[in-house]
Parts: C-alpha cells; sequence; structure tokens
C-alpha cells in the first residue's frame, strides 16, 4: 500500500479522530464480548479451567452449522485478550474476566454496559422516530437487581447508622427482595422485627426460603403486593425504600411517601434512599430510561422528595450525598412524637 493511500484512508490530517475511533472500537467490542460471555454462562463454565472448542460447543453452539461462528467467537475473545488460546483449548485471561466470574455484581455491572447503557442510549432515539416509547418491558429488571447489589455495603452502612442495634425495634422494607437487608438488620440487632413487601411473588417466596434457612422465621414476614395499595403495617419504627421510587409513575410518588409515612409509630423514621435528578453518566443514564418511560418518569429530585415528606406531616432532614460522584441520596423523614 502507498503511503499516500494509507494517509487517505486515515482521513488526511484528521487521523488523530481516526484513531481515536479505533480505540473505541476495540473496547466496544471488548464490552460487547465480555456482556455476552458473561450473560450466556461462557465465563462461568471457564472459571474452572480450561475447556476445549468441543466442550464448549457442546454447551453453547452444539448445533453442527453453528460450530465455525462459535470457534470464530471465542477467538475474537483471544484478540481481545480475555481468552487464552492454547491448541484447541481456551482459559480465562487477565484480571477482569477472574473478577466476573466470582464477582457476580461486578459481572452484572459489565453486562449493563450493554443491555443497559447502550440499549437506553440506541433504543430511545429508535423508539422515539418511530413515535413510539421505551417501557418497563425493555428494561433488563434482572441486571439492574444485580448491580444493585454493588450498593450493598453502602445501605447496610445506612442501616447501622440509622437503626438501633439493640433494643425493641420494626423495620419494614418496601421492595425487599430477598430480604438481605432485613436478616442483615436482624443480625445486629436480636430484638429487631422485621415486615418485607414485594412486588415479585416468587422473589417473595425466594426471600422466605433464606430467611427460614437462617433461622428468622419468626421474626421476619414477607408478603406479596404493591406499595400503592397493599396493607401496610402500623406502629413502624423505621420504614427503607431503597432504589425504587423512580420505579414509581410521578403521579404515585407523593401518594406512597404519604402511605409510610401513615404506617409510622411516633418518633419513626422513612429512609429513602437512591439516584436523585442531575448529576453526572450513571445517574444520567438512568434518568434517561425512566424520563423515556411512560409507566415512571423522571428521576426524583430531593427538593420533590422533601416536600412529598413534609405534607405527609413529616420533619425532613437535610439530604445526604451518599456516594461521591453521583447524586446518591439520602432523605430522611421524621413523624412527630416520641
Amino acid at each position: 500500500m502507498k503511503l499516500s493511500t494509507l494517509w487517505k484512508m486515515m482521513g488526511g490530517w484528521r487521523f488523530p479522530t481516526t484513531v481515536r475511533m479505533a480505540k473505541m472500537l476495540g473496547e466496544t467490542q471488548r464490552a460487547s464480548w465480555l456482556a455476552a460471555a458473561s450473560k450466556f454462562g461462557v465465563i462461568r463454565a471457564l472459571a474452572k479451567g480450561a475447556l476445549s472448542l468441543d466442550t464448549l460447543a457442546q454447551q453453547f453452539a452444539p448445533a453442527p452449522e453453528h460450530r465455525a461462528g462459535f470457534a470464530a467467537w471465542l477467538r475474537h475473545g483471544v484478540l481481545l485478550k480475555q481468552l487464552r488460546q492454547h491448541e484447541q483449548t481456551y482459559a480465562l485471561r487477565g484480571s477482569m474476566t477472574r473478577r466476573m466470574a466470582t464477582d457476580d455484581a461486578y459481572a452484572a455491572l459489565v453486562e449493563g454496559m450493554i443491555s443497559v447503557q447502550s440499549n437506553g442510549l440506541y433504543k430511545s432515539l429508535e423508539r422515539w422516530s418511530a413515535g413510539e416509547s421505551l417501557t418497563l418491558a425493555d428494561v433488563d429488571a434482572g441486571t439492574v437487581a444485580r448491580i444493585s447489589n454493588m450498593l450493598t455495603p453502602l445501605v447496610e452502612e445506612v442501616l447501622e447508622a440509622n437503626v438501633p442495634a439493640d433494643g425493641a425495634h420494626t423495620l419494614l422494607e418496601i421492595g425487599c427482595g430477598n430480604a438481605h437487608y432485613l436478616r442483615h438488620a436482624c443480625g445486629a440487632n436480636d430484638r429487631l422485627q422485621g415486615h418485607g413487601l414485594e412486588l415479585d411473588a416468587a422473589v417473595a417466596e425466594t426471600a422466605r426460603r433464606q430467611i427460614d434457612a437462617a433461622g428468622l422465621g419468626a421474626r421476619i414476614d414477607v408478603t406479596t403486593g404493591d406499595v400503592c395499595d397493599a396493607p401496610l403495617p402500623t406502629d413502624v419504627d423505621t420504614v427503607l425504600l431503597i432504589n425504587l421510587l423512580y420505579y414509581l409513575p410521578m403521579t404515585q410518588r407523593a401518594g406512597v411517601l404519604g402511605r409510610l409515612a401513615e404506617s409510622l409509630a411516633p418518633g419513626g423514621r422513612v429512609l429513602v434512599a437512591g439516584y436523585c435528578a442531575g448529576g453526572g453518566l450513571g445517574s444520567n443514564i438512568l434518568d434517561l430510561w425512566f424520563s423515556a418511560m411512560p409507566e415512571t418518569g423522571p428521576l426524583p429530585t430531593t427538593e420533590a422528595i422533601t416536600e412529598d415528606l413534609e405534607a405527609a406531616g413529616l420533619s425532613v432532614a437535610p439530604p445526604r450525598q451518599l456516594m461521591p460522584g453521583d447524586p446518591y441520596m439520602l432523605v430522611v423523614g421524621t413523624r412527630s412524637g416520641s
């Protein structure tokens, strides 16, 4: 190839943008490959050791006509330096794939680069151009839930700062998932009673099994229902609403916070934590998703949460940023009395 031809192909004096594009292409392919390898189990399969092409193909591409394509897919992992190939066997390469094999929240974060972030940026314009909207059905809810597990130490810190380590106390968690935080709080305070409300019946049943396995069946109950209309316990000391408010339609948020306020005992508190409007890339991709879905609406502001809690008769402390770099906020409303 002539140098003049290469110069033209690189864009002439604009070649720095071509170089940046080539780098971006590599990183995009790496993220896409890792997301697929994680989501469909290739990384988990290789976590136990090197496997042959035949063994991997039996699990991930059993049809003979797919073998050549799957071999090229594996070779792409080698070229991206995420796999190591020795003859016809493949093994994980590098700290990222090894961490993804053992840290599910981290693996979900990588998967979310494609299923949540890239898809949100791409699908939103695709839908709007067609006169349509994103919906909750478009959200990779399982991956989002797994990513949120990265926040577990932070939420545990919030609990430890706001729930007493001794003495009788009642904790209600809305959207309790597998009841991890209720179990954690019971472990810290042996007189605490926990109540969980979970929308998904299958998730609620999983929570009950884990509660029973932990020997906490007499102290924690989990019911299935929608926070908008499900019966709530009364005289609760602490209500926990984590990463959930923005899943509610904007027209229902104030009403839900009002219902939670009514469930409090005198002196009880509602703890609302989650991403709020503003901030950088992390919170804005969520704001894009929720703003684009007619079932939900934009991320709430701390001012709106404060106003809704005050309208429900609670006194509200100044909102506190829990995590540097993005507005992951805690807003606490307290019912008067003692």
